[in-house]
């Protein structure tokens, strides 16, 4: 009988390149045992961890700024990146392993990558909503915004809920296409935005030309997984270079949004007669 937690897991695990289980090994990762507890890939938690810390800072610097458009979208991407990536030292370094009804362990193993897979898909969303609303399409002051945002948090959250019972095959949708849309959609609009906005048009292209490069070497590594894990798995495993790259990803676009703060800042009271209507 099929056990689609365990389908669900394997997909995690085969995608983003932990160590696989069962007759799916595929990459023997190096792996520490400290006191009992065996640490996977150790060389990848404090990568992780800088991550972490990035979209913790990036949440708390950003938040405040309420008088520039885009602001509340920003922050709440980076803190879900913080949240992608809390969830993601457990889920990767130590509960790498499958599921078995009534084991603790497998427990952990399983609401981890849940963790880790709903702030992913939550962060490629934002992309696009962060694309809307610095083109003014949509705007992150109003009730329409939270609304928004509560009906994606639900839809992932639903989706996830299928893939683990078996009623839809969807996990690369949900972890990867839209990681891919998110990107386009929004290195687009941010072409458009920094055309519309001449002034700091050369130090917001420098670190948007930074971010476009990291997101598209992060991406090229998810379907390289098998070619990293041949030539550095013994060293650093097969998903290091994802988190490296994604995290320089996030600190590009941290600095694109600083590099362009002075062309988003709109008085809030523009926006009244938006929200009066909505």
């Amino acid at each position: 009988m099929e056990d689609p937690v365990n389908d669900f897991l394997f997909q995690y695990h085969n995608r983003i390149g932990a160590p696989h289980f069962g007759d799916n090994y595929t990459c023997i990762q190096p792996h520490l045992f400290i006191k009992g507890v065996t640490i996977y890939v150790p060389f990848q938690i404090p990568v992780m961890f800088l991550c972490m810390c990035l979209g913790i800072y990036g949440f708390f610097k950003i938040h405040p700024l309420k008088n520039f458009q885009s602001s509340l979208a920003y922050s709440l991407m980076f803190a879900f990146f913080a949240g992608m990536n809390f969830t993601g030292i457990f889920a990767n370094s130590f509960f790498p392993s499958g599921w078995t009804y009534g084991d603790p362990g497998s427990n952990y193993a399983f609401w981890t990558a849940m963790g880790d897979t709903f702030c992913t898909t939550v962060v490629n969303t934002f992309f696009t909503i962060c694309a809307l609303c610095d083109l003014q399409l949509l705007n992150d002051k109003t009730p329409l915004f939270r609304f928004l945002v509560a009906s994606i948090l639900l839809l992932v959250a639903y989706g996830y809920y299928l893939c683990v019972n078996g009623k839809w095959n969807g996990f690369n949708f949900l972890y990867l296409t839209t990681c891919e849309i998110g990107f386009v959609v929004f290195t687009a609009s941010a072409v458009v935005f920094l055309i519309k906005n001449r002034n700091v048009f050369f130090r917001g292209f420098a670190a948007l030309s930074y971010a476009v490069v990291c997101g598209i070497l992060g991406i090229k590594t998810l379907y390289a997984s098998q070619w990293i894990c041949d030539h550095f798995g013994n060293w650093i495993g097969d998903d290091l270079v994802w988190f490296f790259f994604s995290g320089n990803g996030l600190l590009g676009l941290f600095m694109y949004f600083l590099a362009t703060r002075e062309a988003r800042k709109i008085k809030i009271h523009e926006f009244d007669k938006v929200e009066s209507q909505i």
